[in-house]
């Protein structure tokens, strides 16, 4: 239970189950590449910090929670999945929980209880704070939500991003409330607090309500439906008769549905409901995707491993390339090929094999760092124990360089 970030939620798995999470929807794992990515992302240090946070006892995972988020992601013998489930039940706080009182050190705000980690930039560690203040004075700066209080308050603008460079924890609004009024960030609804949104759309007269449920009536663009939090959109206002809309799921759970008559903006890429990751949207019907040599418009018409190939008016489903295969663009080629010398070739090297990191046509390690890199081609070369001269943190196992390798409170 301890591995919680290397197994389950490694671009790996992901990518030879889904057509629509990789970087190119639908073209699945290169054949050979499996295990370069595997240790990818085992190796990652925000994966073996996680874990390691979890073996010290720094944070606990909630074995349930995790199991129901587990279940949602890969559901036994279907690709058929709950996405609305997902987004509920794989929000990483229900499953993980830190136990760090202030002064105490951590790695990341899941190791903190009553607070969050503050990190000097470029450190692995740091140590856990108590919340910043949430009436905007001072001790209340904040950049990202996790740093005010969630019961009462929240950090305004983009985590990582606020406002100007910086900003301060505010308080929750009240019901009625006007929210918004910069008529910008719809999607930002953590303002008006838990079971509220900002709803109105685009407008500078927002108010805060009570997000309604599946099923109730609702009016279109003005975001009135329920939804979990930043970014989080598990409802979408969506037309279901002549002058009707509902609150509906923004992701079908069944086969055939209805799809893009949603709202258009408030998180949404384009409209929702979305149908299975199985199908496609045709004149607002979901439909089996395609399969080889069926006719096409665009790639994500077609099955997972296919991609939508010709000229306008004549094009059809053919199979990404894989090692070897020829090519003109990456967009052609397999999950972690790139196109070079007119092939597709690995985009992962394994230790001991020849690597770069500034020349797109040779492979970046798997694992490890690039030895004698920079504009020359180098050697992926194992992490360097503590002690041992190193120039950046990433030839580190501990991730922490100072001349020579240090040793970081995770590894204790």
């Amino acid at each position: 239970m301890a591995r919680v970030k290397c197994d389950y939620f490694s671009r790996c798995l992901m990518e030879n189950t889904d057509p629509l999470v990789n970087g190119r929807a639908n073209t699945l794992l290169a054949a050979n590449q499996l295990a370069n990515c595997v240790a990818q992302a085992t190796g990652d240090a925000t994966c073996q910090i996680s874990q390691k946070g979890v073996n010290l006892g720094r944070s606990n995972v909630n074995a349930s929670a995790y199991s129901a988020c587990m279940t949602a992601l890969y559901p036994a013998g279907t690709c058929t999945r709950d996405l609305n489930s997902i987004s509920s039940l794989c929000k990483v706080p229900l499953y993980l929980q830190g136990h760090g009182a202030a002064g105490a050190p951590c790695t990341s705000d899941t190791e903190c209880v009553g607070g969050s980690c503050t990190i000097t930039n470029g450190a692995a560690c740091g140590v856990c704070a108590p919340y910043a203040n949430a009436d905007g004075g001072v001790g209340s700066r904040c950049t990202r939500d996790s740093m005010c209080d969630p019961t009462r308050s929240y950090c305004p603008g983009s985590d990582g991003n606020p406002p100007g460079g910086n900003t301060t924890c505010q308080s929750f609004k009240a019901l009625a409330a006007q929210c918004n009024q910069s008529g910008t960030e719809v999607q930002q609804q953590e303002e008006c607090g838990t079971g509220a949104v900002c709803s109105g759309g685009l407008v500078s007269q927002n108010r805060c309500t009570t997000g309604k449920l599946e099923g109730v009536a609702c009016t279109k663009n003005s975001f009135e439906c329920a939804r979990s939090g930043r970014g989080v959109t598990e409802l979408t206002c969506a037309t279901t008769g002549p002058n009707t809309s509902m609150c509906t799921r923004a992701y079908n759970t069944t086969a055939g549905g209805s799809c893009g008559t949603g709202e258009t903006t408030g998180g949404f890429n384009n409209a929702p409901p979305y149908c299975l990751e199985s199908e496609f949207c045709s004149s607002n019907v979901c439909v089996n995707r395609r399969v080889v040599n069926q006719p096409c418009t665009n790639d994500t018409n077609c099955q997972a491993g296919l991609r939508c190939s010709g000229n306008v008016g004549s094009r059809f489903c053919v199979a990404y390339g894989d090692v070897g295969a020829s090519c003109t663009n990456t967009n052609e080629c397999r999950g972690l090929l790139t196109c070079s010398g007119q092939q597709c070739v690995p985009t992962l090297a394994a230790l001991g094999s020849p690597c770069s990191t500034m020349n797109n046509s040779v492979p970046q390690c798997a694992e490890g760092y690039c030895e004698g890199a920079g504009s020359a081609i180098g050697t992926c070369t194992a992490l360097k124990a503590d002690g041992v001269a190193c120039a950046r943190n990433s030839q580190c196992q501990s991730y922490s360089c100072n001349t020579t390798c240090a040793h970081a409170c995770w590894q204790d």
